[in-house]
């Protein structure tokens, strides 16, 4: 007969009839070192008894199995930081054929974390008590920055020729003898969550522009972009406004004498005038000359007056009116007319009809 202390040997017990016997013995052993122990009794009375051990050595080189491994996610950084923090996710188990559950380890932890702009890859690991090693759980956190930058448009707004503001809109006069106006800011103030740099355009102009007359007011648009592509935005209101009056220049008098046979005499003259946008009409106190208004459509003409004026002196009141903005300018110049009767010889003039500018 031959007997075990260990049960879960087949045989654990077997019979030997002959005086000689080689026999294989199976059996399932424990990770790690069982001894075991055989009692050898022959058939003798009474019966003879010899031991011997053997010592079984089971190695585990099986890795531990992760399961339920996170699949990639992806979150927007958190509100005014540049990472993402306290990114969750259920976290993962392990099972190992040893019978242990072996805790899955990463350098991350659910809820308790803190993800840079990009692509992260989070890995667990999982070692079983024999050294077995898994590190094929992999998922990958994105973090994306879709929060605008913040942008506070400049509040110093110079030209030149700047007037006030008022209501929010900042008023300038165009350059001396312009149709526009040079006008400059401040960089904006911006910011951003991502700590980094941002870039500013400005439309429809940009800081140091000419930028023309307006009858309404120009908004100026700010736009600040992060390297993620977010945008923000401010606005400020220019208006320019041309407040500069036309320049005249009106002969200082003009002498003539009355046509043949008439009490009055007509007289020719020339008008210079100059603006820096267009003169849009041209108006006088002496309704017998032609043309009595007079549109110009430049901002430089050199015209003919011509009128019938009675003998003695005239005073002709002009006045210049441009298309400024908001309101046209006005100019006035003065001509002094003075017409003398013909010298008469033997009853018949003397001479024809003379007229002399100054």
């Amino acid at each position: 007969m031959i007997s075990t202390n260990y049960t879960d040997i087949d045989p654990a017990a077997k019979t030997i009839d002959a005086a000689y016997n080689d026999f294989e013995t199976t059996g399932v052993f424990p990770v790690g070192e069982t001894i075991v122990e055989y009692i050898f009794t022959d058939s003798a009375s009474p019966g003879n008894e010899a031991t011997c051990y053997i010592t079984i050595v089971i190695s585990d080189l099986e890795k531990p199995e992760i399961v339920d491994c996170p699949m990639d996610i992806t979150v927007n950084t958190t509100n005014g930081e540049p990472v993402a923090v306290n990114v969750t996710w259920t976290e993962p188990t392990a099972t190992d054929n040893s019978g242990e559950t072996p805790e899955p380890e990463s350098d991350y932890t659910s809820g308790d974390n803190m993800f840079v702009i990009g692509d992260t890859t989070v890995q667990y690991n999982a070692t079983d008590s024999s050294g077995n090693f898994n590190d094929r759980c992999r998922f990958t956190v994105t973090v994306e920055d879709n929060e605008p930058p913040g942008i506070t448009c400049p509040t110093n707004v110079t030209s030149n020729n700047y007037i006030d503001e008022s209501f929010g809109i900042v008023q300038v006069s165009t350059d001396e003898g312009s149709p526009n106006a040079t006008v400059t800011w401040d960089q904006p103030v911006t910011s951003d969550n991502s700590n980094e740099n941002v870039t500013v355009v400005s439309s429809p102009y940009q800081s140091g522009d000419m930028i023309p007359i307006e009858i309404s007011s120009i908004g100026i648009y700010l736009m600040a972009t992060d390297p993620y592509g977010n945008e923000g935005t401010c606005e400020f209101v220019i208006q320019v406004q041309d407040i500069e009056p036309p320049v005249p220049s009106c002969p200082l008098g003009v002498n003539g004498v009355t046509d043949d046979g008439k009490p009055n005499g007509t007289i020719s003259y020339n008008i210079t005038i100059m603006d820096n946008v267009q003169v849009a009409m041209i108006s006088t106190n002496y309704t017998d000359i032609d043309p009595a208004a007079k549109t110009i459509d430049a901002a430089y003409d050199d015209f003919v007056t011509t009128g019938v004026f009675p003998v003695g002196e005239t005073i002709i009141e002009y006045v210049f009116t441009d298309n400024g903005s908001p309101t046209g300018n006005e100019a006035t110049c003065y001509v002094t007319i003075v017409i003398s009767g013909r010298l008469m010889l033997g009853g018949w003039p003397s001479c024809c009809s003379t007229a002399s500018q100054l």
